[in-house]
């Protein structure tokens, strides 16, 4: 058997969309309006992922999600392609 096939969607679902959500605030800021200072960076996105900081005053600090880097590289593929395909202002 080949290496396991991280899913970041699943992780996104189990993880991340009790905070977040693509298009309004949940706890977390909506990815329409932080994905685009991501744009081009994703090594910056993981990282964040990794080890978040606060960033924005209007909202509590995101707590570490506990991901492995190759989990975090994976949300953070699926938070951005979705972003791109279905919720940026063209």
């Amino acid at each position: 058997a080949g290496p396991v096939k991280i899913n970041g969607e699943e992780i996104y679902q189990n993880i991340c969309s009790s905070c977040h959500s693509f298009d309004h605030k949940v706890v977390g800021p909506p990815y329409d309006e932080t994905m685009p200072k991501y744009e081009g960076k994703m090594n910056s996105l993981v990282a964040f992922i990794l080890n978040p900081t606060q960033n924005n005053p209007g909202y509590p600090p995101m707590p570490n999600p506990g991901l492995k880097p190759n989990q975090a590289k994976a949300v953070a593929e699926y938070i951005m392609s979705t972003y791109e395909q279905q919720y940026k202002k063209k």
